[in-house]
């Protein structure tokens, strides 16, 4: 366990380590800073920094640009509407910038159409705004342009925001400005991070289910790379609204269903992958409902409006706070078990969790729970490859164990029997193979005068004289009792009959065993064997007649000897 945790510490730091530098590189040189009551002077603030605006703006409710902008009260961005409220309109004043000098400006998203002026240009919109529902068109895509302070140094922002039918409406996003290049550098950095954490999630998820494609009974692979693939069409969707760009005609309804439904979509996955952890006995039930949800989340993303399925996203917050617990409880009892990487497992998916919460219920910025998951898909990920490694060993070891002959330590006919049926494809063997064939002379006799523990030295023996003779270079076989089957690549025009010699004389050196003196010969015929021709059953076959020919004349010479 001590062990499996210091391997696990080295790619964590690594991990920690990346993420950290993803969020310097995208919200590097950000100064937060607010409104106060619609005024903020900028005089004494840095020059290069890239300025987030929150704070007390004027709020003019069921009012828009063009408007009188009568009977202003004071709201503190980021804003949310109140449920009666369809449109209305904030303003801030900002002194202190350098006159007529032109300054970057960006707004990630608004409501769910906006137009910004300063100074009475356009200077961002999305959508159509409107104090008429016919007339209004929703629309969500991240936006950053440029203006020009005036000869005073100052920039009246005005923008004026719509929603009609949706929970979720306002000025819930801050407005970024800086000196121009400022924040389209920071734009860009933020891109990079965005594309480098979806395409990780995407080279993840296509690993991961080609990992249950080879290997149908790691659903733990599938599950994973279905996780990965939501969060990188997530951060897609949500960050800088990438997808939006690949993709511009895509509906907004079915870019906010996608948005909320593969959120939502994401828990009931997570819940399937930890139920296969091993951190408690698998619940049938559980999965069932969990599975039930995957499909009943599909199913009214295509039946329901975006404004209903916002009411079902209203319903799985409270209904994740409920099954939470649960799914702490599972964790827990991982850890009690002492089951490997289960305490760093608990640890990130309960920064996933508050994370989570925190941008359901507080309307937090969606980046930490992004950074969350990353961290959490690359725990899993190391886990699964430590898992997933650990059984190939095993399983590799087990195919070892029986393919290898307990006694003699050589293949076994098992072995055997698969380069027969395969033909001896994908191995070392090519044209030109010598197959022999060995029979042990008057080894019975051995046996039956010795006991088998001397026989079962004698052939342990052999064995391991056949291993040196050849250097590891062939297949060795133990076909049955005393005989075996060797499969050895030799060079053309290499004499056959010498080497067979050379091996029958190198077997017959004497063996001492329990202070006795054996002499163990053997019978060898043989036959040359190409796989791209000849099939290695036939051939075996051929090697068995020969040497049967060869003991024949070995027991009639020692017949006649005798």
């Amino acid at each position: 366990m001590r062990r499996f945790h210091k391997k696990l510490m080295i790619p964590i730091t690594g991990i920690l380590l990346f993420v950290f530098f993803l969020m310097l590189v995208s919200r590097r040189d950000v100064l937060f800073i607010d409104v106060e009551d619609g005024l903020l002077d900028l005089s004494d603030v840095q020059e290069n920094k890239t300025l987030s605006l929150g704070g007390t703006w004027i709020y003019y409710e069921h009012q828009l640009y063009g408007d009188l902008l009568l009977d202003g009260e004071i709201k503190t961005v980021p804003h949310l509407f109140e449920p009666h409220v369809h449109y209305a309109t904030y303003v801030a004043v900002l002194t202190g910038l350098k006159p007529m000098m032109l300054y970057d400006i960006a707004l990630k998203d608004a409501g769910t159409a906006y137009r910004l002026y300063v100074n009475d240009q356009l200077i961002l919109s999305n959508g159509v705004v409107s104090n008429q529902i016919e007339s209004f068109v929703p629309y969500s895509r991240f936006e950053h342009a440029t203006f020009f302070a005036d000869e005073n140094g100052q920039a009246e922002i005005i923008i004026s925001i719509a929603s009609y039918g949706v929970s979720r409406s306002g000025f819930w996003e801050k407005i970024e400005i800086s000196p121009s290049g400022i924040a389209s550098t920071l734009y860009h950095n933020q891109l990079l991070v965005t594309t480098l954490m979806s395409g990780w999630f995407i080279a993840l998820a296509v690993f991961f289910t080609s990992l249950h494609i080879l290997s149908r009974k790691e659903q733990r692979g599938l599950l994973l790379g279905l996780f990965a693939l939501l969060i990188a069409l997530r951060i897609l969707i949500t960050n800088q609204r990438i997808l939006l760009y690949m993709l511009p005609y895509l509906p907004w309804s079915l870019v906010i269903k996608l948005d909320y439904g593969m959120g939502m979509i994401l828990f009931p996955i997570f819940g399937l992958l930890l139920t296969r952890m091993d951190f408690v006995k698998r619940n049938v039930i559980v999965d069932r409902l969990l599975f039930s949800s995957v499909v009943v989340l599909l199913s009214l993303s295509v039946l329901l409006s975006a404004q209903q399925y916002f009411i079902v996203f209203e319903i799985f917050k409270y209904a994740l706070l409920i099954t939470s617990p649960y799914f702490i409880y599972m964790m827990l009892m991982g850890i009690s078990k002492k089951i490997r990487g289960a305490k760093s497992f608990f640890i990130t998916s309960l920064f996933l969790l508050v994370a989570t919460i925190l941008e359901m219920f507080f309307n937090h910025n969606q980046t930490l729970m992004l950074y969350a998951a990353f961290i959490l898909v690359n725990l899993i990920s190391i886990i699964f490859a430590e898992d997933f490694i650990i059984s190939k060993a095993l399983n590799q070891r087990l195919e070892d164990t029986l393919m290898i002959d307990p006694l003699t330590n050589v293949y076994n006919r098992l072995f055997l029997n698969q380069l027969i049926e395969t033909n001896c494809k994908n191995t070392m063997l090519k044209e030109d193979t010598l197959v022999l064939f060995i029979d042990f002379n008057t080894f019975k006799q051995t046996n039956d005068l010795h006991g088998h523990v001397i026989g079962d030295q004698i052939l342990i023996e052999i064995a391991q004289r056949m291993k040196e003779f050849f250097e590891h270079k062939a297949f060795i076989t133990r076909y049955g009792g005393d005989e075996f089957v060797i499969l050895y690549p030799i060079k053309a025009n290499q004499d056959v009959e010498r080497l067979v010699e050379a091996l029958k004389s190198y077997i017959a050196q004497p063996i001492e065993i329990q202070n006795q003196r054996f002499i163990q010969t053997v019978s060898i015929g043989y036959s040359l064997f190409n796989p791209s021709m000849d099939h290695l059953e036939e051939t075996i076959r051929m090697s068995d007649s020969d040497m049967y020919l060869r003991k024949t004349d070995f027991q009639t010479e020692a017949l006649f000897k005798k």
